[in-house]
C-alpha cells in the first residue's frame, strides 16, 4: 500500500515540475517581448496600433473584464513571439544597442 503514496508523490512532483518550467518560460517571453517593444520603434508602433484596433473591437461587459482580456491578449502576443525563438533575438538586439552605444 506504501507504494501508493509513492506513486501519488511522483506525480504530483512531476506536475510541480512542468507547473514551474511553465511559468518560467512565460515569464521569459514576457520579458522577452518587453525588450523588443523597448528597443524596436517598428515592433512598437505596430503592436500598438493592433492592441488598439483589438481593444476597440473587443465585447466587455465593464472595465475589468477588458483589462483581463487584454492581459490574455499580451501573453498571448508574448507566447507567440516566443515560438519563434524570441530570446536569441533578444540577445541580438540588447547587443546591437551596446555595440552602437560604445562604437
Amino acid at each position: 500500500m506504501a507504494w501508493l503514496g509513492w506513486i501519488a508523490f511522483g506525480l504530483m512532483f512531476a506536475w510541480w515540475v512542468m507547473s514551474m518550467m511553465h511559468t518560467m518560460r512565460r515569464r521569459i517571453h514576457l520579458t522577452d517581448y518587453a525588450i523588443y517593444l523597448l528597443l524596436s520603434d517598428d515592433i512598437r508602433g505596430d503592436h500598438q496600433q493592433k492592441f488598439r484596433e483589438w481593444i476597440r473591437s473587443a465585447e466587455a461587459r465593464d472595465a475589468a473584464d477588458l483589462s483581463h482580456r487584454a492581459h490574455g491578449v499580451v501573453e498571448n502576443m508574448a507566447a507567440h513571439l516566443g515560438r519563434g525563438g524570441s530570446t536569441l533575438a533578444t540577445h541580438a538586439m540588447v547587443w546591437q544597442v551596446r555595440k552602437a552605444a560604445t562604437g
